[in-house]
């Protein structure tokens, strides 16, 4: 195989329930018709009463980084932007993807998810042929991935994927708390450095 994508899912450990009492700050993106909504800030994991969460994602993120993805300790990525969002019944998401990022994540808090909505991430390498061939399922371009929200689960994904959510059929909204990433630097070695990424509004 060649030009794997790597998407990443855990179960946490963990106890992520005081984001409960953050979803009533979560206002309708445009008409609440819709049925979407997020909160005003995105920097919503700044909040210090919140440090223990965003260290927790920071701690997992970085174990994704160096154990699956192999990253170079001088590069470590951090977490930048955060919010929550709901999204209530007859709802989707359209397709869409994150600027400004290099890594995405998805922490589903919620105690139920049942018939709620899925996350899709798009395939976007089946854009580079014409060609549908029934071969092997390990090779086949499928167009999406679905990833089913549980209680607890994080999901990590690179920010270029597009990616939706199907309609949400439960009549109980769907939670979810999104972050982005950026590495802290653009490669492990001074003669490497990408002059022109600026990292100072990171700790800003």
């Amino acid at each position: 195989m060649a030009f794997g994508i790597p998407v990443y899912t855990e179960k946490l450990i963990f106890d992520f329930s005081k984001l409960h009492q953050y979803t009533k700050t979560i206002k309708p993106n445009g008409d609440e018709k819709e049925g979407l909504g997020m909160t005003k800030t995105v920097r919503f994991l700044d909040d210090y009463k919140l440090f223990e969460i965003k260290a927790k994602l920071q701690e997992c993120f970085d174990n994704f980084y160096l154990d699956i993805l192999g990253g170079h300790p001088g590069c470590m990525p951090t977490i930048t932007t955060s919010w929550l969002t709901y999204q209530k019944q007859g709802s989707h998401n359209n397709k869409h993807k994150h600027m400004n990022s290099w890594y995405s994540g998805v922490l589903y808090f919620d105690n139920d998810y049942t018939d709620a909505s899925v996350l899709e991430l798009k395939n976007p390498l089946v854009t580079c042929t014409s060609f549908i061939v029934d071969i092997d399922i390990r090779f086949r371009e499928t167009n999406e991935l679905e990833v089913t929200p549980e209680p607890n689960k994080l999901v990590l994904f690179p920010s270029y994927l597009f990616h939706t959510t199907s309609d949400q059929v439960s009549n109980k909204t769907r939670h979810s708390l999104a972050f982005n990433v950026l590495p802290q630097r653009a490669g492990a070695y001074e003669w490497s450095y990408d002059s022109q990424f600026d990292i100072e509004w990171l700790s800003s």
